[in-house]
């Protein structure tokens, strides 16, 4: 049989000397412990038997009206008033399906048995989840007051458990609580603060509830696309073009100026088209400006040659939400750095290692390789860094060394080339006569033997 805990809570009510009736029916209540549930025992039922006359009496914990414990008998003072005591118990796991419920008999004297109302069905089911989104200020890690989104995830359940998911990211998150339903089930609930720079991008974030005790495991996921309301993906779009001054002037380039006004525009991209054909360069971007009625207004202007606008070529600026863009539409290019050591510092016959830094893009993916006057280098003649999250916790870092040896031919160019989605063209930063660099002083080498050692002489 299973053991029943020994630990019993002995409780006085009421006050003075008087007798109370043998034949007081005591009020029995049961449910799960949540201090047991705290230390690790997930599946401990406790019994509450209070009004209690000084009876004997004993305890048996139940499974749809079976008795699944041994009889706890309980000796009671005499003439002590009404008590209360609690009984608790180890459910065992052949019990734990979905279709049993529990409750708690109290048999006094001879023939008195009162039993609890029995639980609900508190093993078997799936955790159940719900989110919520709001935006609230909260302190970055850089002790600065910034605006965020805090997602918060509710799981219900026998033994659930929540682990935040994004990308190749896991967490348990912030301000977890722990509490428990008068039905049996545990309640559980978790915080995740994501800055708003990282949560504009789209990024899906999932709350993932697992039950390891019932092998379940349930998921919801939630992103700024998910969350938006209509009303916030409307805004107003005004087109305006060149300045009179800039025409008369007959300058080589004008100025066309997009004015978007609406609410959170933090979350519209702008892209300027030239018949139809998207225009990367010569774009200037200003921070959303909110205004006195609550709206914001962002500016974009297009900077393009006097020839394409008395062309009448065809010029349009379009404000997309990010909920209607493809995922990770939302891009940063790469900046492709090319760097190497102080030649005049290495000998001759030392390598010369050549350092790419490629950082500040998103999505994390890229491809980099290295040219020899136009010609791929073998990859397995590089060395790339793993990716790394930058500071602003969007964007993305690596690097890549190649090392490369002095040879007569003191011209080639070498070139570190980066592919990202954020362009159809690769990203290249490119280096000429590395050696050509160095001011080293000709030596010659002589290599002499004799019968036991060999000899090098140097000669500057």
């Amino acid at each position: 049989m299973d053991s029943v805990h020994t630990t019993r809570q002995l409780k006085l009510i009421g006050h003075g000397s008087f007798s109370v009736p043998s034949d007081t029916a005591p009020v029995v209540s049961i449910r799960r412990s949540l201090p047991d549930l705290l230390k690790g025992d997930r599946a401990v039922l406790e019994c509450d038997i209070t009004s209690m006359s000084s009876a004997d009496l004993y305890v048996t914990f139940q499974s749809n009206g079976v008795d699944i414990s041994s009889k706890d008998f309980v000796q009671l003072p005499k003439g002590s008033g009404l008590l209360s005591i609690s009984r608790r118990f180890s459910v065992p796991k052949k019990h734990w399906t979905k279709d049993k419920h529990f409750s708690c008999k109290v048999t006094q004297g001879f023939s008195d048995k009162v039993t609890s109302t029995p639980t609900g069905s508190i093993f078997g089911k799936s955790p159940l989840v719900f989110m919520t989104t709001a935006c609230v200020p909260f302190n970055t890690t850089d002790n600065e007051r910034n605006w965020g989104s805090t997602l918060l995830c509710t799981a219900w359940g026998f033994d659930p458990h929540i682990e935040w998911i994004s990308e190749t990211q896991r967490s348990s998150g912030s301000k977890v609580s722990i509490s428990l339903n008068a039905d049996g089930r545990v309640v559980v609930s978790s915080e995740l603060q994501v800055p708003q720079t990282e949560w504009k991008t789209g990024k899906v974030y999932s709350c993932q509830v697992s039950d390891k005790s019932l092998n379940r495991i349930n998921k919801e996921n939630v992103s700024v696309c998910a969350v938006t309301p209509p009303a916030s993906k409307v805004v107003g779009v005004y087109v305006q073009g060149p300045p009179l001054e800039e025409l008369q002037q007959n300058a080589t380039r004008l100025t066309v100026s997009c004015l978007l006004v609406g609410p959170s525009l933090d979350s519209f991209t702008v892209t300027w088209k030239i018949n139809e054909q998207i225009e990367s360069g010569g774009v200037h971007a200003e921070a959303p400006v909110l205004q006195s009625n609550g709206t914001q207004t962002l500016l974009s202007q297009l900077s393009l040659s006097a020839q394409d606008w008395h062309a009448h070529k065809r010029v349009t600026c379009e404000a997309k939400h990010l909920s209607e863009l493809p995922l990770h539409r939302y891009q940063f290019p790469p900046i492709v750095t090319l760097t190497h050591r102080d030649l005049n510092e290495l000998s001759p016959l030392d390598p010369v290692s050549l350092d790419c830094l490629v950082s500040g893009f998103y999505p994390p993916e890229v491809i980099i390789f290295w040219e020899k006057n136009g010609i791929r280098i073998p990859s397995s003649s590089q060395t790339n860094a793993p990716v790394w999250k930058d500071k602003d916790n969007v964007k993305y870092s690596t690097s890549s060394h190649l090392n490369i040896f002095n040879t007569l031919d003191e011209n080639s160019t070498y070139s570190c080339v980066v592919r990202h989605e954020s362009s159809p063209a690769p990203f290249t930063s490119t280096i000429t006569d590395v050696f050509g660099m160095a001011t080293h002083t000709h030596s010659l080498y002589y290599i002499s033997s004799t019968d036991d050692h060999l000899q090098l002489t140097v000669h500057l």
